[in-house]
Formats: C-alpha cells, sequence, structure tokens
C-alpha cells in the first residue's frame, strides 16, 4: 500500500532531505514567481487583487518547509495548521491569478493565452485532487487505498504549481530592471 506523505517525509534522513529541498525550492522557485507575477500584473490586476496575490505567495513559500519542518508525529498541532494554510494559499493564489489572467487575456500577448488556458487547466485539477484527497479521508480515513493516492496526487499538483508558473511565464527578467540606476 501507498504511504501517507506525512508518514515518509518524518522518517530519518527523509524529513532532512524534504526540509533542505522543500527551503530551497521555495526561496528559490516560490518566491521569484510571485515577485515576477506582482510585477507582471502591476497595473493589469487591482491593487488587492495584486496584494492579495503577494499575501498568498509569502505564506506558500514559509508554509511548505514548515510542513517539514514540524512532523506529524512530535508537532502535529503546528504540521496540520502549516498543511491547510499551503493547500490552502496556493489554491486560493492559483485561482486568483488564473482569474485575473483570464479576465485581462486581452492585455497579453497573443503567444501568452494557450499558457494562460493551460494554468485554468491546472487550477481545476488542483481543486479537483484535492476534493477527492478531503472526501477519502472524510469517508475512507488514511487506511482507505484511495486516500495517500489522492494525497501525493494534491501534493505534487500543488507543490510543483509555482514550478510549472514559471515555465509558463516568459516574464524572464528580474523585479528590478537591470538598465535602472538604484535610488
Amino acid at each position: 500500500m501507498l504511504p501517507m506523505i506525512s508518514d515518509v517525509i518524518c522518517l530519518h534522513l527523509y524529513d532532512r532531505v524534504f526540509c533542505i529541498l522543500a527551503t530551497f525550492f521555495c526561496f528559490c522557485t516560490y518566491q521569484a514567481d510571485v515577485r515576477a507575477f506582482y510585477k507582471k500584473l502591476y497595473g493589469i490586476a487591482s491593487d488587492s487583487q495584486n496584494d492579495w496575490l503577494l499575501i498568498l505567495g509569502i505564506i506558500s513559500t514559509v508554509t511548505l518547509p514548515m510542513i517539514g519542518y514540524f512532523d506529524e508525529h512530535t508537532y502535529s498541532t503546528i504540521h496540520g495548521i502549516s498543511a491547510v494554510l499551503f493547500f490552502l494559499s496556493v489554491g486560493v493564489y492559483a485561482w486568483i491569478l488564473s482569474n485575473v489572467l483570464n479576465a485581462n487575456k486581452d492585455k497579453f500577448p497573443v503567444e501568452d493565452h494557450d499558457d494562460i488556458d493551460k494554468l485554468n487547466h491546472m487550477k481545476r485539477l488542483m481543486w479537483i485532487s484535492l476534493l477527492a484527497f478531503l472526501f477519502a479521508m472524510i469517508f475512507g480515513g488514511s487506511n482507505y487505498w484511495l486516500t495517500p493516492f489522492a494525497e501525493w496526487t494534491s501534493t505534487l499538483l500543488f507543490v510543483n504549481y509555482f514550478g510549472v508558473l514559471s515555465m509558463t511565464n516568459k516574464f524572464y527578467d528580474s523585479v528590478a530592471e537591470y538598465n535602472l540606476p538604484t535610488p
């Protein structure tokens, strides 16, 4: 039977590997994409939408490593809160971002339209997988065969959302312009 992710990442050595990889991944990929999309949407999305995306991105950047640092056996409350915050922040981020991109599709180059559609499909797939996981947990518990599969699927989709986001983003410059003098 497939183990639950939390059972794997709390094993000795895997916990350290997960924490190190998640921390580097979050502070490299997550925060870079959050900042890049903040700049990309500045003037297109409303200030409140853009600010919420930034806040949700920061929450996801911090909570993913916390899931590993606070294992479910020793710190079950912090682990659970971190997991819920991570899934909610990434899920709501994906929802708001794809809605903003879709609503303002005409303000982006035509070559970005396929990527915007892909992000809409990924958003739906993420939420369907999360609902399947919650359904399996509520009605079958962690011993039900579908629960670990749904958890792995949801986790891989949610954790890799910002990686996929960076591949669909043709916005390669940093948040600061290279040729502008610093104040």
